[in-house]
């Protein structure tokens, strides 16, 4: 509803990146915002030029997620979901991205699909099949297609998952992983930015281009053993900033309500954990393993606000207060 209103009243600004999209310049390159623009191009030329009709399909979408969301919880028709709606809908970073000119929905719909078809193949009551298989394979390319630089993490998990499933797969999944690594795009714009050094350069360069946002302290590990060291910070900063300190005006406020809601909601899924009310950890390991890897390139507040919001989206099946201790592992 909230959204909706904003369509007609226009009490939210569109982002600076809205705008880049509405633009008449098509990026030649289809991956990344490439391909969100050659979406947008689809949707104009089927139903019109109507930036309101680009809005109200990205909560579509999003009210999709939201669905797959429930279904995921174990016997749904007799669990309690005013938390869970609550943070679905009222998240301010929800209100602020979601019925925007923005990657977010679709993004978000993708990486719901893959947590989807990763229970499914993770259930030992499942027989894994060739349909199964081809649908995780789909919604990774199609999240890769959006955001090219989760390519690495979903290697990870899907390694992790299918390995667990069968060890053979690490096998496959490394001659998979060596083949695709090939690829003169993966190398030029994925394989050379996992270093150390690349990762200095970028969030120095970053940091220096939004100064008024950027974190004071950067943080740059240059070894894996400060990366370990300085990990917990960096999680914690990705998930609660901004910090009172960080905002230097009004217009930040909805940033920091935002990660005062965060606060709360990793609160309630600590207590639900301690409490053995998580019925599939699956979706916790699936969620902080992004959010663990994407802590190390942020740069700024505002980037964490928007970045973190898909997968606390992930960990929404995760406030439910379920009735029974059994977990899956």
């Amino acid at each position: 509803m909230v959204s909706i209103i904003r369509i007609y009243f226009e009490f939210l600004p569109f982002t600076p990146d809205s705008i880049f999209y509405l633009d008449s310049y098509l990026r030649i390159d289809p991956i990344g915002p490439g391909s969100y623009e050659r979406f947008i191009i689809f949707i104009n030329t089927l139903l019109g030029e109507n930036i309101k009709i680009l809005i109200i399909i990205n909560i579509f979408i999003y009210c999709l997620t939201i669905r797959e969301l429930v279904l995921m919880v174990p016997d749904y028709n007799n669990q309690k979901f005013n938390i869970f709606f609550a943070f679905a809908f009222f998240l301010p970073s929800i209100i602020w991205f979601i019925p925007n000119i923005l990657r977010e929905s679709i993004f978000i719909y993708f990486i719901v699909m893959i947590l989807k078809y990763s229970l499914i193949i993770d259930s030992k009551n499942i027989t894994l099949d060739f349909k199964i298989i081809s649908k995780i394979i789909l919604f990774s390319i199609l999240s890769f297609l959006i955001r090219p630089q989760i390519l690495p993490i979903l290697f990870i998990w899907l390694t992790y998952l299918f390995t667990k499933r069968n060890f053979i797969s690490l096998i496959i999944s490394s001659f998979i992983g060596f083949l695709v690594s090939q690829s003169t795009y993966i190398q030029t714009q994925i394989m050379r930015k996992l270093s150390f050094h690349y990762l200095e350069s970028f969030k120095t360069e970053a940091s220096n281009s939004h100064e008024s946002i950027a974190f004071t302290n950067l943080i740059i590990p240059g070894n894996l053993l400060e990366l370990m060291y300085y990990s917990p910070f960096l999680i914690i900063r990705f998930l609660f900033s901004p910090f009172p300190w960080d905002l230097s005006n009004f217009r930040y406020a909805f940033a920091y309500t935002d990660s005062v809601m965060v606060c709360i909601f990793i609160m309630i899924l600590l207590l639900n954990v301690l409490k053995k009310r998580i019925f599939n950890y699956n979706i916790i390991f699936f969620s902080f393993l992004f959010i663990f890897i994407l802590s190390i390139f942020e740069i700024s507040f505002t980037g964490s606000v928007r970045h973190r919001m898909p997968f606390i989206i992930t960990l929404l099946p995760c406030l439910i207060f379920m009735n029974t201790e059994k977990t899956n592992e």
